[in-house]
């Protein structure tokens, strides 16, 4: 996350120093012409046919119209906010999405696996819920330009003929289990990331002074949290199964300013609460609070 961080501010720097091109034969590239071709979908029923294809679930759909006086998604997801990264495209849209969306949900998943705007498609990172009030929440959604990882992954990227900058972004992209878990669903190959990552650093580089990549294959198991009853989940570390939440009375709605946090890894657990709202029939009545947890796992490469 560090380098990632790094790499990030430096490309919002240009002044500092000139952004890389991309080079070699990329577009020749079976996998990248598989990328380009979801990244460029902008017709959801067509991006839900083909994530079907590739997470092998039922992928829901859900369409959000932005009103460009107010700059935000129109109710009832006017609480939304969309982000979309690149490393350094000059091609895509960057920044808060200001168009019409749409966000592509796994059933029975809380949190989105792409969004898709008005110019493509992109591969979303991270999801959180963000309290900026008494009973007012940011639902934040940051998502990537998915040509983008896979030109940096396979160092396609010309840094100036920087090689350890180049090997930074690549490095930094290498950490990104979500992406290197899209990318093998899609080739059905699990060791063709690495493979061709190794492949394409032999070709295009100097490596007579470099060691091979280092990794170690790990089963990571991913926790997605959810409020079965009586609570909004609002934040969660889907790597660790933490998660923090606010009561919701079932009646009226109301929510409390306080969160509590918990760990969940299986199955589900109990809480208990009294609405707060003195006007509510359910006033001082001892409510009930259900999280579960539903889990999935997949054979991932940690890079040393």
């Amino acid at each position: 996350m560090i380098v990632l961080t790094f790499i990030l501010s430096g490309c919002a720097r240009e002044k500092q120093f000139e952004k890389p091109e991309y080079f070699g034969e990329y577009e020749s590239e079976t996998v990248y012409q598989k990328v380009l071709n979801i990244e460029n979908c902008v017709n959801p029923e067509e991006l839900v046919t083909m994530l079907e294809d590739i997470y092998g679930e039922k992928i829901i759909s859900l369409s959000l119209e932005y009103d460009a006086e107010s700059k935000k998604f129109k109710s009832p997801y006017e609480e939304f906010e969309f982000n979309v990264f690149s490393l350094y495209s000059q091609k895509k849209n960057k920044g808060t999405v200001t168009s019409d969306a749409f966000a592509f949900f796994m059933e029975y998943h809380e949190s989105p696996v792409f969004i898709m705007d008005s110019e493509g498609s992109y591969l979303v990172n991270n999801y959180e819920v963000i309290t900026t009030g008494e009973n007012e929440y940011l639902h934040r959604v940051d998502a990537w330009s998915i040509s983008d990882l896979y030109l940096c992954l396979h160092e396609y990227a010309d840094c100036d003929g920087d090689k350890i900058r180049r090997r930074a972004y690549s490095n930094a992209v290498k950490s990104m289990a979500y992406y290197i878990n899209f990318e093998t669903r899609i080739t059905n190959d699990s060791d063709n990331v690495n493979t061709f990552a190794e492949t394409v650093i032999t070709e295009k580089t100097d490596t007579s002074n470099d060691s091979a990549p280092e990794y170690n294959e790990e089963y990571v198991e991913t926790y997605y949290i959810s409020a079965l009853e009586g609570a909004v989940i609002t934040w969660q570390d889907n790597s660790t199964g933490e998660y923090e939440f606010v009561s919701k009375c079932p009646d009226c709605g109301r929510t409390v300013s306080s969160t509590t946090r918990g760990t969940l890894k299986s199955g589900s657990t109990n809480y208990g609460f009294s609405c707060t709202n003195s006007k509510c029939p359910l006033w001082g009545k001892s409510q009930q609070i259900k999280i579960g947890v539903d889990v999935k796992g997949d054979w991932v490469k940690v890079y040393r």
